[in-house]
């Protein structure tokens, strides 16, 4: 834990020395325009620092430390049972408040229901828990080695939940629930997501507490798409989306390719040959960009770098410019579109709750 400590400290500091480079870096959650007659070279610089801005201020955020948790942990299922039946846990099931009992008698039936205790009536469902809970979700699942004196510090409250599952590919999925820490507001969650026996969509939306937004989506049906967005209060830091042509079980064919850095668009589209670039929306002709792939993920997340030669002749790679503020989006976007803090957190929490009942 020490060394991921030191590791985490030494890639902040690196993208605050990346960003404190340029003189274009936006303060959190304001606007940045690029003057029309700025080059496309200063335009992508001033646009990239304002990007690596915006994941320092996220990645210094409790909202980040919760999400980046799940990702050690991994996907789990509710419970081995939940899967080998149909049913439903909606929002009025598993209403009220909820309060973490670490010295309650542990009875025959559900065990785990036994700790936490309802403390209150309420159209939603508010459960207080340790942190600790959050940020190591194995010691929901190991409970003897509660400390008795662990603080409830940290507040879950779902406004909207509903969770139908039949088996692992059929289920209709919703939640919309905000979280706290030591009472301070520390973000949002917000999840829709269908799936069957033919395809699957869904969208996943974190609200950070210091105004920034990512939302990551993805569906299938005879295209396989997904995209990826940062926003702050008020404008879009960067927009990532692509579109694969469903050949059944692997992605043969990319048609569609979006990536929008502030006001810096490289644009691939069918019927197109070559891969366009934009400043301010108008086309810069004299410019070039090559993708290179080092896997089939589609996305500079994933294994995707784009090389871009500037009207003036001189060529640069974006991952040296978002390297490494990339691999804190890298993280959010697995935690997001795993939708591990729900899976491993909140369903098992209302799965749990309603089966003790």
């Amino acid at each position: 834990m020490k060394k991921n400590i030191l590791m985490m400290c030494a890639l902040v500091c690196a993208i605050c020395w990346q960003c404190n480079k340029s003189n274009d870096v936006a303060p959190s959650g304001s606007s940045q325009n690029v003057g029309l007659n700025t080059s496309l070279n200063e335009s992508l610089n001033s646009s990239v620092a304002r990007f690596n801005y915006a994941l320092v201020k996220i990645s210094e955020t409790q909202g980040y430390k919760i999400l980046n948790a799940q990702n050690a942990f991994g996907s789990q299922t509710m419970s081995t049972v939940a899967s080998t039946y149909i049913d439903s846990i909606t929002l009025d099931k598993i209403a009220g408040t909820y309060t973490f009992q670490a010295d309650s008698v542990k009875a025959r039936g559900n065990i785990f229901s036994k700790l936490f205790t309802k403390t209150g009536s309420s159209t939603q469902f508010v459960i207080s828990l340790p942190q600790a809970f959050i940020l190591s979700p194995r010691s929901l699942r190991n409970l003897s080695k509660i400390d008795s004196a662990t603080k409830n510090d940290f507040t879950i409250t779902a406004s909207d939940y509903h969770n139908f599952w039949a088996n692992a590919s059929l289920y209709d999925y919703k939640l919309s629930a905000s979280f706290t820490l030591a009472s301070a507001p520390i973000g949002n969650l917000n999840i829709l997501s269908t799936s069957n026996s033919s395809s699957y969509g869904y969208t996943t939306n974190y609200s950070f507490a210091n105004g920034y937004i990512l939302n990551v989506n993805g569906s299938s049906g005879d295209t396989l798409n997904s995209s990826i967005s940062l926003s702050s209060d008020t404008s879009t830091v960067f927009k990532e989306s692509v579109s694969f042509l469903n050949n059944g079980r692997f992605r043969s064919t990319e048609t569609k390719y979006s990536l929008l850095i502030g006001n810096v668009e490289i644009r691939r589209t069918v019927g197109i040959d070559s891969i366009q670039v934009f400043l301010n929306g108008v086309l810069q002709n004299k410019a070039a960009v090559k993708i290179i792939d080092k896997g089939t993920g589609g996305s500079i997340t994933n294994h995707r770098d784009i090389q871009l030669t500037f009207n003036n002749g001189t060529t640069t790679n974006l991952s040296t410019l978002v390297n490494p503020s990339i691999t804190i989006l890298n993280n959010l976007v697995l935690s997001l579109s795993n939708m591990y803090l729900a899976a491993n957190i909140v369903d098992y929490l209302a799965y749990n709750i309603y089966t003790g009942q």
